[in-house]
Parts: C-alpha cells; sequence; structure tokens
C-alpha cells in the first residue's frame, strides 16, 4: 500500500479524515480504533467486522486479546 505523507510525516488521507488526536496518536486508521492513556501509551485497539469485536489492551508491552460478539 502506497501512502502519501504530510506536512507531520503522517498518512495524509488519514490526517485528513480526522484519524489522529491532538498529540499526534493514530485513533482510527478507517479499520482499527485505538486509545491512549494520558501519557499517549496505547492502551487498546478495537477492530470491529461483521460478526465480531478484537480488542487489544496493552500493559507493560505486552497485549493480550480478546474476541467477542459486537454489542447491540
Amino acid at each position: 500500500m502506497n501512502t502519501t505523507p504530510d506536512g507531520l510525516n503522517r498518512d495524509a488521507a488519514i490526517a485528513a479524515a480526522g484519524g489522529y488526536d491532538g498529540n499526534g496518536n493514530l485513533t482510527n486508521d478507517g479499520v482499527r480504533a485505538f486509545t491512549y492513556d494520558g501519557d499517549n501509551h496505547p492502551i487498546g485497539e478495537t477492530v470491529t467486522g461483521v460478526a465480531i469485536v478484537s480488542s487489544t489492551t496493552f500493559r507493560r508491552g505486552h497485549p493480550t486479546e480478546g474476541v467477542g460478539p459486537i454489542s447491540p
């Protein structure tokens, strides 16, 4: 996949769609949503699909994953 960087070396298309927060963290790439703690450390990733939601919680650099049904 080819991407074009913006002036801050971010993916320009994702930046134009609002996929970065005020601290420059990627928050949404169109498929996954990412969350960060107050120190800008990644703490979660959510992937939504047709039948499942997969979330990854990062704790001290070691992700743990869980998969479950989409909530109505």
